[in-house]
């Protein structure tokens, strides 16, 4: 699978916003996490979890503009390098790849 990473942050509190393709399942996945000292305190891994496709029941997240509107409702914003980058991942059955994508670029 792929996953593209950016660190961002959440009504004030820093996260990781991992979205990738899973080649083997045919799907995108976004998980956004708490981190750093938001995530002191956490009494299991689901309190660090602000949003999971995991958790997502509606199966819209089979959908790529799904996940923007996720991440819209949330205000979390994201280069948009993640969706063109993700995008090309699945059109090319790409997986194995780590790309941390910041305002000014991507690497990986």
């Amino acid at each position: 699978m792929s996953q593209h990473i950016c660190h961002t942050t959440h009504q004030g509190r820093p996260v990781t916003v991992m979205l990738g393709w899973d080649r083997p399942l045919q799907e995108f996945f976004l998980t956004v996490e708490l981190v750093g000292a938001s995530a002191e305190g956490a009494k299991s891994e689901e309190d660090l979890i602000i949003y999971s496709t995991m958790y997502d029941h509606s199966g819209k997240w089979a959908y790529l503009d799904y996940l923007k509107e996720k991440l819209a409702s949330l205000e979390i914003d994201v280069p948009k390098t993640m969706f063109t980058e993700v995008q090309t991942d699945q059109r090319i059955g790409g997986g194995n790849r780590v790309a941390i994508h910041t305002e000014t670029g991507f690497t990986g």
